[in-house]
Order: structure tokens, then sequence, then C-alpha cells
């Protein structure tokens, strides 16, 4: 009895949940519509029977779909029908109520093509598909809502080269081991028959709530919601309709390095429909067009690494932040973009070598000469060395840089408008900081001040002007030395071939004292000029001529003649002030000066010197009426030949 009691209830109470059921079908639009239609036509009575069963039916349709489409979701027929070689789909649970309407749990999605590999992540997703387009290997939803959502993406190379750095930031992705390397038999243009078997995506109202964006090595982390549409058809067709991604706050890193610890920021952008196989490379982004404001705040210049490091071997560090509104119409940068970037306390390290200061930049479009382009600058109020040493540390002061590069317009090539570098103030306290610098165990001290700037203006060369001072500047190599004041002023141009032509330059040298081993000058001064003074391109070498005036050429004598007493040579000599002109290449390997013309009174010199791997040597021609004197030079050892005749120079020069 207690059974059929229970069996009874449960069939009343079946009943029951079925009548409301019927009860909520008639009232549906699609229903009410049908009844009314059939009692026009054929009368109350039968429309209200008539109704019951369609509604019925609609119900056994509803109840076959809710089976037939929860087994499939649960059964994972859709992962294995869906996932191939560069396509896999799976998630942990499904389950449909209304037709065509999915609800999923822990949802990944991997693919990859000849360019790129992907994992979309969706913790939990609510998606409208069109059922019939399934068949036809297209992805359809007209309605997707998802909340904690993660996508990757990266880049396939051919090498990695000097790329581990950036390969190392990328993300990683299931299924995908080790770097993202382009395997030997995987051909870059995949036929158009390959990619039209793929599965084609399109998503209508996209509404998904954002956790991670993970594109290359830029990694996006927080709070980020998405809207819009688009459709993708790998390797055959992109189109995306205006879209918005509003990144409401979190942090935005290089691999360990944080770009941004506080980012913020909106991107809208769209593409219009492209056939993949007809645009390529930048030239996509004539398809593009796009509005991106964002506000960086505590970063760190660090992750400047993945770049500086395998490619300068610098490093670099300190705080960080940005402000960006940038534009990009059809690929173009528009004319209100705007890009600040601002690092108060920078640090570049190269070894054991540091400079610090501050470093701003810049990024806008400029109009100037009715001509559109980017401009970017760069600019210091002060950067200071450090090192081993640490008192006299050099400081730059007013470091200026400039870019103009045009047109605007990221799918082309560009070319340089205009460029322009400037420095105020190079100060060096004490130049002993620079002998840990230099391969060769020199002694070096005295102070000095340099400055300059290069312009560069269209296809013209470049140009530019230095001026250098040096106040009790000394040189020490073994027993050598060298000790002055000097200040030198130039102009320069770099026409081809050349990587400096320094024209109008003077060179003034006070206090001047030279030691070789025992032999020491006095003291002099001397005013150089030139205005062929040529750095060659390619040869590491320098060459061109000098005329050089010394304000005491006895000085010069104990060098010379460190036999006779000095007094005594200039005496017999009658020497006076010396005019020279002298011709010199200098280069890692070899070093020769040829002195063209030499008069110090009655007094006159030519010849030529020359140092390459082995001592140095040369050979001079000393005239002063009536007698002409040989000198011939090797190492520190000087031999005089008595009545020597103009071919004596030739004999015995050096080749």
């Amino acid at each position: 009895m207690d059974d059929e009691t229970s069996t009874a209830g449960w069939l009343a109470d079946a009943r029951a949940r079925l009548a409301r059921r019927l009860a909520r079908l008639r009232k549906r639009p699609w229903a009410r519509g049908l009844s009314a239609w059939l009692a026009r036509h054929l009368g109350a009575r039968f429309a209200t029977r008539a109704a019951g069963r369609v509604a019925l039916v609609a119900l056994v349709v509803e109840l076959a779909y809710l089976l037939a489409a929860n087994i499939v979701l649960a059964g994972g027929l859709i992962e294995q029908w869906a996932s191939g070689d560069d396509f896999v789909l799976s998630y942990d649970s499904a389950f449909s109520v209304l037709p065509g309407r999915a609800h999923v749990r822990n949802f990944e999605l991997r693919t990859s093509d000849d360019d790129i590999q992907i994992e979309l992540s969706i913790d939990e997703v609510t998606v409208d598909v069109v059922l019939h387009e399934l068949l036809s290997k297209r992805f359809h939803a007209h309605r997707v809502r998802t909340q904690g959502t993660s996508f990757k993406l990266r880049y396939k190379l051919d090498q990695i080269g000097k790329q581990a750095l950036r390969v190392a930031a990328y993300p990683k992705i299931a299924g995908y081991a080790g770097a993202p390397l382009r395997e030997e038999s995987e051909s870059p243009d995949t036929p158009t028959a390959e990619k039209a078997k793929r599965w084609s995506v399109k998503l209508d109202d996209v509404i998904a709530r954002i956790d991670e964006l993970w594109f290359v090595e830029y990694r996006f982390r927080g709070r980020a919601v998405a809207a819009g549409a688009f459709e993708l058809k790998p390797g055959l067709f992109l189109s995306l309709e205006p879209t918005k991604l509003h990144f409401h706050s979190g942090t935005l890193s290089v691999g360990k390095h944080a770009l941004a610890k506080h980012f913020e920021g909106a991107l809208k952008g769209r593409m219009a429909p492209t056939n993949l196989e007809e645009v390529s490379g930048l030239a996509i982004f004539e398809r593009v067009s796009a509005d991106f404001q964002a506000r960086m705040r505590g970063g760190e210049l660090g992750f400047a690494n993945v770049y500086l490091q395998p490619h300068l071997d610098l490093s670099a560090s300190g705080a960080l932040r940005a402000d960006i509104d940038v534009g990009i119409e059809r690929g173009r940068v528009t004319k209100d973009s705007r890009a600040k970037i601002i690092a108060p306390s920078a640090m570049l390290k190269s070894r054991e070598r540091i400079l610090q200061g501050d470093v701003g930049g810049e990024l806008s479009v400029s109009t100037e000469s009715n001509r559109p382009s980017l401009a970017l600058s760069l600019r210091s109020r002060q950067l200071k060395a450090q090192g081993e040493k640490g008192g006299g540390v050099p400081i730059l002061r007013g470091l200026q840089a400039a870019l103009r590069v045009g047109p605007p317009d990221i799918s082309g090539d560009l070319e340089v408008v205009d460029a322009r570098i400037a420095l105020q103030e190079l100060e060096v306290p004490e130049f002993a900081w620079f002998e840990s610098l230099l391969s060769r165990r020199l002694e070096l001290a005295g102070s000095g001040t340099l400055s300059f700037e290069w312009v560069q203006s269209g296809a013209e060369p470049p140009k530019g002007q230095v001026e250098l001072s040096l106040e009790q500047f000394s040189y020490k190599n073994g027993d050598r030395s060298l000790r002055f004041d000097a200040s030198l002023s130039s102009t320069f141009e770099q026409p081809g071939g050349v990587t400096a032509a320094f024209d109008e330059l003077e060179l003034s040298l006070k206090n001047v004292r030279v030691a070789m081993g025992d032999e020491r000058s006095g003291t002099w001064s001397a005013v150089a000029k030139s205005n062929s003074l040529r750095v060659l391109e390619g040869k590491s070498a320098v060459q061109g001529t000098f005329d050089v005036t010394i304000d005491d050429a006895p000085a010069l004598l104990p060098l010379m003649l460190p036999e006779m007493p000095s007094r005594l040579a200039a005496s017999l000599l009658q020497l006076e002030d010396l005019e020279t002109r002298l011709a010199f290449y200098v280069s890692g390997h070899l070093t020769r000066i040829e002195v063209l013309k030499a008069q110090s009174g009655p007094l006159s010199l030519r010849g030529t010197w020359q140092k390459g791997a082995g001592p140095g040597a040369g050979a001079f021609l000393l005239h002063t009426k009536p007698v002409k004197f040989g000198l011939q030079v090797r190492g520190r050892e000087t031999d005089v030949t008595v009545g020597a005749d103009e071919d004596f120079l030739t004999k015995l020069g050096p080749s």
C-alpha cells in the first residue's frame, strides 16, 4: 500500500509540473499568436485543444533537446569532434537548458598556425551558438558572456639568436613545449586549400571579463572588460567590429619586471574585413583604426633589459611612469597623439660602470613644413657616472636627442626628416676615472669639459660642432709623459665614406711639457689649425694636415739633441718660433707623421716618421745654412749624417 501511495503521489506531482510547464508554454508569444490564428479560422474550442497539443509537442522537442544536448556536452563529443592537430578544445563541465545556449566551466582553446600560437582560457562562459553552422566547422555565437578570461599569444620564430630573453618572457602554452620555433618542415605559407579546412570563429555581442592578457613578452594581470565582435578564419580572413577594451586596474610586466604596477586605460579599435592572403606584414595596419589611452605608474626600467642586454650588453633599472594617448586611423598615427615617459632616477649599467640620472621621453605628431611626421625626443637634465673610483666622476648635463620620421604611417617605410643630438656639457673633474676603462696601463690626470651638437636634415650630410677644454691634463705611459692645458673648437660634417670631416678646427695648447725617458722638454705653447681632418669610415683611422705654431722652439731641443746643452744649441741654431705643417695618418695598427715644412729662424726641417708593430723609425733632413744634416731615427736612437742631400729621405725614410 505504501508503494502504491508513493507511486500515485509521484505521478500526481509529475502531472502538476507538466501542467505548469504547458501553462507557461501557452503564455509564450508564439503560442498566443498560434491560438489566435486557430481561433479565427477553426473556432475557439478547437484552437484551445490544438494549441495545447502544439505546446505538448514543443515540450517533447525541448526535452529531447535537453537530453541530447547535455549528453553531447557532458560526453566529450564536441571536444573530440572540434579538436585536431592545431586546434584543441576542452572544458570541465557544460550544460544547456535553452536551445543553442550553453553554460561552460573551465573552457580552454589552443590553436596554432603558420605564425602564432594562441591559448584562450575561461572560468565561466555563457554562449548562444548557431547550431547548424557547427556542421560547416564554423563556430558562430551571437551572444557571449564570460568570467575569468585569460588570453595568451606568442609568435613563431625561425631562430632564437639574441632574442632569448624576450622568448623567456613569452607565455607558456600547454601542448607547445619549449620556444615557439617554426619547424623545418613547416612552410610559412600554408596552401589555401589547407587553410580552408580549419575552423572559423565569429563572435557577436561579446562581453568578456578579463583577468589576464599576455601578448608575446607583455603581460597584463588585473581587471579588464572587453566588448565587441570579430570574425576569424585563420590564415584567410579577419574582421574586427568596433570593440572596446577597458583596463580598470592591474599590472603590466615584461618577465619579472613591472612596466607598470598600476595600469589603467582603454583601447577602442576596429579592423575592416581583410583577406589575409592579399595583405601581409605591416600592410595589415592599413586596415586598422584604434584609440589607446593609458596611465602607467610604479614601473621599472628593468623591463628594457630583454632588448638592451643581448644587443648592447647594458642593463637598466629605476622607477618609470608613462602617459599614453595615441590614435591610429587606417594605419596612420593621428595628429593629436602623444605619449610621455619619465624615469626620474634611471640607472644604466655596463659591467662595473654605471650612469645615473633623470631621463624623459616624448612621442608626438609634428606638422612642421606641412609634412606630417612622428617626433620622438629624449632629454636628461643630468646624468652622473659611477664606477670603481668614487670621486671625480663624469657628469653629463643638458643632454637632448630629437628625431622626426615620416610619414606617421606604421604600415610603410619611414624616412628620417631630421635629427639632432646635443650635449650642453660633459664635465670630467678627474681624468683618472677613465683609467679603469682603458686596456693599457696609463696614468691620467687633470680635468675638462666637452660640449657638442649633431644635426641632420633630410638628405643633407649630418653636421655639427664641438668644443673641448682641458686643464692640467697629463698622460703617462711608462717613462713617457705629456702635460698641457688645451682648448679646441671645430665644426664638422659627415659626407659619404667618412665618419666625420672636421673643418675650421683650432687647437690651442698651453704649458706643454713632454718627457721621453731622461729627456724632458721645456715649457712651450702652440696653436694648431686644420681644415682637412678626416675620421675614415670602416678603418678606425684619422688623417689630415695641421698648421702648427710653437712659441718656443728651443724648448723642444732637449728631445732632439739631448747631448747638447739646450741654451748653446739654441744660440748656435738661432732658433725662434717654430712654424710647421704636418700631415698624419693614425690607426690602430699604424701611426705616420710627415713634416711637410718646419721653419724656425734659419733652420728648416722635412721628413717622415712612422710606427707600426715594431719600434718607430724615420728620416729627417735638417737644413741650416750652409750645411744639411740627415737624421735617421730608429726607436730611441738617432744617427746624424753631415752633408746629406735630398736623396737621404728617399733612401732611409720609411716606406
